[in-house]
């Protein structure tokens, strides 16, 4: 599903002319191709340091990516891709899935989502 909807947004990206492609830059950087259709490109980066005068207690510097992560978004009339990978401390695919939204109030859902069972998955981590 994952290859196929790409495939869809790709054929969508080589046929639309230059009055169909429309840009943004507000969350990342966002093509969409026709009226439905769309390919988002994102990313965030936590960058955490910390720095200790020296004390009676000795602690190192340090400093790590908390978080760095890719993300691709894609949209084909009712179908909607989405694949985060995190290359920070917890490495590894965040989210990984199609998703149909051709029904009413009703979202069908294939491939690996973070399932919102707390007030933290259901707030953004840059709050």
């Amino acid at each position: 599903l994952l290859t196929a909807t790409a495939a869809l947004l790709l054929a969508g990206a080589t046929t639309a002319t230059a009055g169909d492609l429309d840009a943004s830059w507000e969350d990342g950087v966002e093509y969409r191709f026709a009226k439905r259709k769309s390919l988002q490109l994102g990313g965030r980066v936590h960058y955490d340091f910390a720095s200790f005068d020296d004390d009676v207690t000795q602690f190192d510097d340090d400093s790590d990516f908390r978080r760095l992560r890719a993300s691709l978004k894609g949209r084909v009339d009712d179908f909607h891709l989405r694949a985060d990978y995190d290359f920070g401390l917890v490495e590894g695919w965040r989210g990984l899935y199609v998703q149909y939204r051709g029904f009413k109030r009703t979202r069908i859902t294939v491939g690996q989502m973070v399932a919102p069972f707390s007030l933290d998955d259901l707030m953004s981590s840059n709050d």
